[in-house]
């Protein structure tokens, strides 16, 4: 019994579309026939695309099939013939087909040997990495494209040596100059180039999100740093996965990078990663951090910053001051909570100042009422410069947001406060004089 292999390539052929002979308009049934591949059978009397007798029987797609013909007269009537589809394969798309003999194999063992030839596609995965690399580099993007989408195909096909081996090599793709190449292409590319090169790393999958992350932390052409993260964030769940290793690189850019990516992709799923980034040694890394948990907005994601405020007496203040300066409403309960958690003490009695000040330009808000009205009324006998600073502060900032609460809260102060509440009420509403 003789044996041969056929295995159907979708790619690394690119002159093959433009040498062919024929073309023909498939029947719309072709294209959905459950046995497109052998749809024509031996000897069909109409074809769907005129053919020399092609051998085909039926069978399924994609993946490994074994296939035997019956022939008479020809040693015991059988022949075997092993065939490999990737799962890029498409009816109405031509596929260029590749032929591979086994050769002269000893007596009982053809079939093995035809089999292991189909098995053994190490060396056209590593000649599709070589020529995808190139390819990148020379700036054919479809081509290019077209390569990886054949491998990424073979890479989620059905398990075995050529799933194995194609994920090597998408593999090697990620690990080697590939990431390098399309940034170059990046910088130049028209919009529809970009498109394609997009479309080749998403064949090639979230192993590539590592390479393009480190590579975003020292890039500054703006234009490809947009093309990057867009590209990243394509990745989706598997995207933000893939980054989450970036935030223990021992680079402070890296982890930078790490955290601008998992602020993009957002959402409370994230900030399990971002939370112990606001302890982070480097400062710009926790900066970044804060910014990016307050982006997210949520109210998970206050609680997170909340809770970091009140646990990390040395945070705290970088904390404060990077949510002062996103002048974000959404950040008036937690500046709220710290101005009235927190003593004005120390360093602390500057961050206060600043927490008034902050409160008064992001206008009406119950908390902010509140905590203001806490700050008006708190004081220090053995401190009266500094209570009577911020107790002028907290006054002028309740008569600057200016809503019938904050000027209730002012009367009141008027009212009922001690000697030292009510002048600065008082001022804040420009009845100075003589205070009893």
């Amino acid at each position: 019994m003789r044996s041969v292999l056929c295995i159907a390539l979708a790619a690394l052929a690119p002159a093959v579309a433009t040498a062919a002979a024929t073309s023909a308009v498939l029947p719309a049934w072709a294209c959905t026939h459950a046995d497109a591949v052998y749809a024509d059978a031996f000897d069909a009397s109409q074809p769907i695309v005129p053919h020399d007798p092609s051998g085909g029987a039926g069978g399924a797609y994609p993946g490994k099939l074994t296939r035997t013909l019956h022939i008479a007269g020809l040693g015991s009537g059988m022949q075997d013939y092993y065939v490999y589809i990737p799962t890029s394969y498409t009816p109405g798309r031509p596929t260029p087909l590749m032929l591979a003999l086994h050769g002269a194999a000893p007596y009982g063992s053809a079939g093995s040997y035809a089999a292991t030839i189909r098995d053994n596609w190490s060396g056209v995965a590593e000649l599709t990495v070589r020529e995808i690399e190139r390819r990148s580099l020379l700036g054919d993007m479809a081509g290019a494209e077209r390569l990886a989408e054949a491998l990424a195909g073979t890479a989620g096909g059905p398990p075995g040596p050529l799933h194995d081996k194609a994920n090597a090599a998408l593999d090697t793709l990620a690990q080697g100059s590939l990431a390098r190449h399309v940034i170059t292409q990046f910088r130049k590319a028209s919009d529809a180039e970009a498109q394609s090169l997009t479309r080749m790393c998403q064949a090639i999958g979230p192993r590539l999100v590592l390479p393009f992350a480190e590579a975003l932390s020292t890039e500054d052409h703006t234009h490809t740093i947009r093309r990057i993260r867009e590209l990243l964030i394509s990745f989706g769940a598997e995207g933000r996965r893939a980054v989450e290793p970036l935030k223990n690189s021992t680079k402070p850019a890296v982890r930078r990078t790490a955290v601008d990516l998992l602020r993009v992709f957002g959402g409370n799923e994230a900030l399990v990663e971002l939370t112990p980034l606001l302890d982070d040694a480097d400062p710009q890394v926790q900066r970044d951090a804060v910014r990016a948990i307050a982006q997210i907005g949520t109210p998970e994601a206050y609680a997170v910053v909340d809770r970091a405020c009140a646990a990390n007496d040395a945070a705290r203040e970088l904390i404060v001051r990077e949510l002062i300066g996103l002048r974000d409403p959404r950040a008036v309960p937690s500046l709220a909570g710290v101005l009235k958690g927190t003593a004005p003490r120390g360093t602390m009695a500057a961050l206060h100042e600043s927490i008034i000040d902050a409160l008064a330009g992001l206008g009406a808000h119950a908390d902010s009422t509140a905590a203001l009205r806490t700050a008006l009324d708190r004081g220090d006998w053995w401190a009266p410069r500094r209570t009577s600073v911020l107790r002028k502060a907290a006054a002028t900032a309740l008569k600057r947001i200016g809503s019938p609460e904050t000027m209730e809260a002012l009367e009141e102060a008027v009212r009922s406060g001690s000697r030292g509440v009510r002048a600065a009420a008082r001022l804040a509403l420009g009845r100075e004089g003589a205070v009893r």
